[in-house]
């Protein structure tokens, strides 16, 4: 029998409030243009425009929300990154190291893909430390960022629980290290 732990990865106070004021103010931005546009355009031509831009706004955090992450699955040998749009699985024997990244870690914090701040942070991005780049599947902020580093890739999550999500995959990671460090004699 396998054992799984899962951990949640809920929104923050900050990352909502942060949510919420930007669709406060997308829908501000829009109920002007109803009011003002309504009267110097053609009301079909501006109706038109309004729903496509509507469908646009709806399609993008629609695609967002699809890639941040539900839950996170730990199991003896794989971490499971749960997703609308499908389960990221990272094996556990191929992750190196697993620690909170700490603040000189995230200076100059760069998105080369994604999205970021609305519902949370998904995508590549890059900080001053890590050029190579890494791929964020958070719903929290960064201070609350887990790293996880495999053979060839660098991963963030944010757990709820960072603290017990890392001393879970510490041990094996550790023994792990010493063992690929120890040369035979």
């Amino acid at each position: 029998m396998r054992k799984e732990i899962t951990f949640k990865t809920t929104i923050d106070g900050p990352t909502a409030a942060f949510s919420i004021g930007i669709m406060a103010f997308a829908l501000g931005i829009l109920g002007t243009l109803w009011l003002v546009g309504s009267k110097v355009i053609d009301r079909q031509a501006f109706g038109v425009i309004m729903m496509a831009s509507m469908g646009v706004v709806v399609l993008a955090l629609s695609i967002a929300q699809g890639f941040l992450p539900s839950r996170i699955t730990v199991d003896p040998e794989h971490v499971i990154i749960r997703r609308p749009f499908g389960d990221k699985v990272l094996l556990r024997k191929e992750i190196s190291d697993v620690r909170r990244m700490i603040r000189d870690e995230r200076r100059m914090l760069m998105r080369l893909f994604g999205g970021e701040g609305v519902f949370g942070y998904v995508g590549r991005f890059r900080s001053s430390c890590h050029r190579g780049g890494f791929w964020v599947y958070a719903r929290r902020r960064p201070r609350e960022w887990v790293m996880i580093e495999t053979r060839n890739k660098k991963y963030v999550v944010a757990p709820v629980d960072g603290d017990r999500f890392v001393e879970l995959l510490k041990p094996q990671t550790s023994a792990a290290s010493v063992n690929a460090n120890t040369t035979p004699r």
